[in-house]
């Protein structure tokens, strides 16, 4: 059984600047979203502790929204993979 590092949050979270840093990433264009997404931060966590991520943050997102899709993702989790 795989772990999963589940996160959910506002841009920080979703990687929301890190195409600005140019230690990370050095490609402009259609490649943003890639970027983004292989170098926030919980991208970077899950792959440290070897898990599988699933980041569910959004740019903008209300609180109500970071509520919302947080217990609708648990409620649609298998049930199987926790104790």
């Amino acid at each position: 059984m795989s772990k999963i590092l589940f996160t959910n949050g506002c841009s920080w979270t979703n990687g929301n600047g890190v195409e600005y840093d140019t230690k990370y990433v050095k490609c402009p264009g259609p490649t943003y979203t890639v970027g983004v997404k292989r170098y926030s931060w919980p991208t970077v966590l899950a792959s440290t502790l070897n898990y599988a991520c699933a980041n569910h943050a959004m740019g903008g997102g209300s609180n109500s929204r970071i509520v919302r899709t947080t217990c609708e993702f648990i409620s649609k989790f298998d049930k199987n993979h926790y104790d």
